[in-house]
C-alpha cells in the first residue's frame, strides 16, 4: 500500500466515525478503553447481537450503507458472518443495544459531530470501487489468503484464492472481475513467487 493510499483510508476512517458509523471493532475496543471488559468478549456480544436481532442492531455495508440481511430466508441459502472488521454500525443504534442490553453500564457513544462540529446527517461514502477492493482483499484474507502472495491459479481455471473471494462476496460477475482487475494493476493483489530451481 502506498502512503498516499494509507492517508486516504485514514482521512475516510476519520470522517466515518464523525458521522457517527463504527465497525464492531472499533465499538468494541471503546468499550474496552472506557474500562469495560476486554475487546473480544465485546466483539462477540456485538457481533451475537447484530446477527440474531437485524433490528436491533442494524448493520450496513460499508459506503453504500446498504442493510446487511444475515438471515436469508431463501432455502438452502447460507447464513452470512457478522465482518466485525468492515461492516458499520451507527452510534445511535449501538447507544439503544447498549440501553436494551447493559442498562446499568455507564457508558454511551457520543453523538455524530461530523466534520464541522454539527450533527452529520449523511456519511461521507467510500468509492464504490474502494469499498468493491476492500471487500474483496477482505474476503481474501477470510478464507486464509495473502492478497500479496496469492498460489498460481491452475492452467485455464481461477485461481483458489480468486474462487474463494468470488464466492463469499455477492458481486456480480462483471464487477468481481473488474475489482480482480484493478487490484491486480495496483498491485495490491500479487502472486507469490515461484519456487527457485537450483
Amino acid at each position: 500500500m502506498y502512503a498516499s493510499e494509507l492517508v486516504d483510508l485514514m482521512r475516510e476512517k476519520a470522517a466515518r466515525q464523525s458521522d457517527g458509523w463504527l465497525e464492531l471493532e472499533e465499538a468494541a475496543q471503546l468499550l474496552t478503553d472506557a474500562g469495560h471488559s476486554d475487546t473480544s468478549s465485546w466483539c462477540r456480544k456485538l457481533a451475537r447481537a447484530a446477527a440474531e436481532s437485524n433490528d436491533l442492531l442494524p448493520m450496513h455495508e460499508p459506503g453504500s450503507l446498504v442493510r446487511v440481511v444475515y438471515d436469508d430466508p431463501s432455502p438452502g441459502a447460507p447464513r452470512r458472518q457478522v465482518r466485525t472488521y468492515s461492516e458499520w454500525a451507527h452510534v445511535d443504534d449501538l447507544n439503544a443495544w447498549l440501553a436494551k442490553r447493559e442498562p446499568r453500564l455507564p457508558f454511551r457513544f457520543d453523538r455524530p459531530t461530523g466534520a464541522t462540529g454539527k450533527p452529520a446527517p449523511v456519511v461521507k461514502a467510500l468509492s464504490a470501487h474502494r469499498a468493491q477492493e476492500n471487500g474483496v482483499l477482505q474476503a481474501l484474507r477470510d478464507a486464509g489468503f495473502n492478497p500479496s502472495a496469492l498460489p498460481a491459479a491452475p492452467a485455464g481455471k481461477a485461481s483458489p484464492a480468486k474462487q474463494a473471494a468470488r464466492k463469499a462476496l455477492s458481486y456480480s460477475s462483471d464487477v468481481f472481475d473488474h475489482t480482480w482487475k484493478r487490484l491486480r494493476k495496483d498491485g495490491r493483489i500479487q502472486d507469490e513467487a515461484a519456487p527457485r530451481a537450483d
